[in-house]
């Protein structure tokens, strides 16, 4: 009785749990598709060699009237056929297991679609097999219908054998996701309440670089236990919805607690309400009717099932962001071409992407300005803090105006980096020392301001400079260079045959120790 009644409720016209879709047309299966079923398994071929063998089957041969492959689609029917209602194949397959092919309906379709009243075998096939999921109106009913008798006959009541295996149940899919589907202790079974349903998620919109728009953080429907419902969301103008994957889910319904963002191809600026809506499914009680004095009648379950329309609704917040701008001047170097190093680092490290011109990457951005030149981060979340750093350079000393700071709302904030290049130090040069011990290094011995000559005697320093003559004045320097430099060089002559004569006598007094 309970897995009864969760048939009834997840069932046809009440769809309680949400298994199915009803749509005007259901599956529509493409020609392709049809193709595949066309493709005889190879058990087939082998029990009917004569009409199937080895022929290749498709849906061409009615479009073109290959009357040779429609007439072999036609025998193989009538050879099925034969064997209702228990016969069997070469192979052991029973009247039941071959109609429950795909191949054989079909067959079934090219050969008598047309002739039960439809266009074409593909519209035959469309309007009398049934998607598990996506199904007609009828087509849920036909498959509530399949899956109540299945489970009576799994039960054991007397006169019900359908089971299923059988062509009716295979071909009405949903009857079979009805039956493993439909749990009793999913039935909503008290009166279901708007205060029970919500929004839980970040609703603030925030700037989306990889599609640039903007969207909200990832919401979900809450609902009570056991409420299964399918809501339709309202959204404001300009305003749609996508889930995880990115589908466009505006036009549709939403299951609680299936993920989704809010989404604006503009900047939204004031807060906007959405709202969501269900129509709920919940039983409020089962009766059983039984046969009194009677034979002729099996015993009966019903159920009281109401549905109830219910709705919630949910304020979003508008985006609040700013941009940053980060700018290079350089001072003291004329016609400047050098790149500098930037890095921009934020605190928020969920930010990646293109922000206006900006690259980030887990909040971190590098790029290169040279003199004159600007960046703008747009779009950053306000709030945000962020730091400019700059690659370092010996050449230059850097000074900053708000290197580090915090993102404003509707506000550029601007960070100046400017170098200023340092000045070349002066040259030191070395002085000069005379090499005194070296009479070939003519480089270093300051030249005489006198004819080359033999050395000057060895004067005193005091000598008199001659006189000039009265009418001119004396201007010279009375220093007598020639004796001064004559007297150098006999001192040098003088130290290095010491020097010599030194040496000699040490190699003589040495021999004379050996």
């Amino acid at each position: 009785m309970e897995k009864l009644l969760a048939i009834l409720y997840a069932g046809y016209p009440y769809n309680g749990l949400h298994l199915y879709e009803v749509t005007d047309q259901g599956k529509q299966i493409t020609e392709a598709e049809f193709n595949q079923m066309l493709d005889a398994p190879e058990v087939l071929r082998q029990d009917f060699p004569d009409s199937l063998g080895d022929t290749t089957f498709a849906y061409a041969d009615y479009t073109s009237a290959n009357k040779v492959n429609l007439d072999k689609l036609k025998a193989f029917l009538t050879k099925v056929f034969a064997l209702f209602p228990n016969g069997k194949s070469a192979s052991g397959l029973t009247y039941q297991e071959i109609l429950a092919t795909n191949f054989y309906n079909a067959a079934f379709a090219m050969v008598y679609g047309p002739l039960e009243g439809s266009s074409t075998p593909l519209a035959y096939w469309n309007s009398q097999y049934a998607d598990d999921t996506l199904v007609t109106e009828s087509q849920a009913y036909n498959a509530t219908q399949a899956a109540i008798w299945v489970l009576l006959q799994e039960y054991g009541v007397p006169s019900n054998n359908l089971t299923r295996k059988a062509s009716y149940a295979i071909h009405n899919p949903l009857s079979l996701r009805l039956l493993d589907g439909a749990n009793a202790n999913e039935v909503l079974r008290t009166e279901p309440q708007a205060s029970a349903l919500g929004f839980s998620g970040d609703t603030k919109f925030a700037y989306d670089p990889a599609t640039k728009t903007w969207r909200t953080g990832l919401l979900t429907i809450t609902e009570g236990e056991k409420y299964n419902g399918l809501y339709k969301l309202t959204l404001p103008e300009g305003m749609t919805a996508v889930d995880e994957e990115g589908n466009d889910i505006s036009g549709t319904t939403i299951r609680a607690g299936r993920g989704f963002y809010l989404v604006s191809s503009t900047k939204p600026t004031q807060t906007a309400t959405v709202s969501a809506s269900s129509t709920l499914t919940w039983l409020k009680e089962t009766r059983q009717y039984s046969p009194v004095n009677s034979t002729e009648f099996q015993h009966m379950i019903g159920a009281l099932i109401y549905t109830k329309d219910v709705s919630t609704s949910v304020t979003t917040q508008p985006a609040t962001e700013g941009s940053l701008s980060v700018t290079k001047n350089v001072e003291g170097e004329e016609n400047s071409t050098t790149a500098f190093k930037f890095t921009v680092t934020l605190s928020d490290t969920s930010i990646n992407g293109t922000y206006g011109v900006m690259d980030f990457t887990n909040g971190v951005a590098t790029f290169e300005l040279h003199n004159g030149e600007a960046t703008v981060a747009e779009h950053l979340p306000a709030g945000v803090t962020y730091t400019v750093a700059e690659e370092a350079s010996d050449a230059f000393t850097t000074t900053w105006d708000d290197q580090a700071g915090r993102i404003v709302a509707e506000k550029t904030v601007a960070a100046t980096c400017t170098n200023t290049l340092k000045p070349e130090s002066p040259e030191t040069k070395e002085p000069i020392t005379p090499n005194t011990t070296d009479e070939t290094n003519e480089e270093t011995k300051p030249a005489p301001d006198v004819p080359d000559s033999k050395p000057a005697p060895d004067v005193p320093d005091s000598k008199p400079a001659p006189k000039q003559p009265a009418a001119v004045p004396d201007t010279s320097d009375s220093t007598n260079y020639a004796s001064i430099v004559g007297f150098a060089v006999a001192g040098v002559a003088v130290l290095s045959i010491a020097f010599i004569w030194g040496c000699r006598s040490r190699r003589r007094h040495g021999d004379h120790l050996r």
